[in-house]
C-alpha cells in the first residue's frame, strides 16, 4: 500500500482522493494554502498541511501527488525529491529546461 500526500486542494485533487483510495493506497495527508480546505478534503484520519516543508516531514508519506498550478511544479517537485518523497506531478514538471536540469 502506498501513502500518499496531496498537495492542492482543487476540483481534481477530490478526483485523485477517491482514485487513490479506490485503488487500495491511503492518503495520509493534504497539503493546502488554506488549512480548512486541507481539511475538508482529508475528512477524519488524514493530516492536514499548510506548509509543504512540513507536510515532507512525515515519515508516513511515500508518494506526493503535486495538483497545484504549473508554474509551481517545478519547485515543489524538487522540494519533495530532496525530501526523498516520490512525486506524481502533472504535466508539465518544469516550465523551462534549467528547471528540469534541476
Amino acid at each position: 500500500m502506498l501513502r500518499y500526500g496531496i498537495m492542492g486542494t482543487n476540483w481534481l485533487s477530490h478526483i485523485y482522493f477517491d482514485a487513490i483510495h479506490a485503488a487500495g493506497d491511503q492518503v495520509a495527508a493534504v497539503c493546502s494554502r488554506s488549512l480548512e480546505r486541507a481539511r475538508e478534503l482529508g475528512g477524519d484520519g488524514t493530516l492536514a498541511y499548510d506548509d509543504l516543508d512540513e507536510m515532507l516531514k512525515n515519515p508516513d508519506i511515500d508518494v506526493v501527488y503535486l495538483c497545484i498550478p504549473n508554474v509551481l511544479h517545478a519547485d515543489a517537485a524538487i522540494r519533495c525529491l530532496k525530501a526523498g518523497k516520490h512525486v506524481l506531478c502533472e504535466k508539465p514538471a518544469a516550465r523551462v529546461y534549467s528547471e528540469a536540469l534541476e
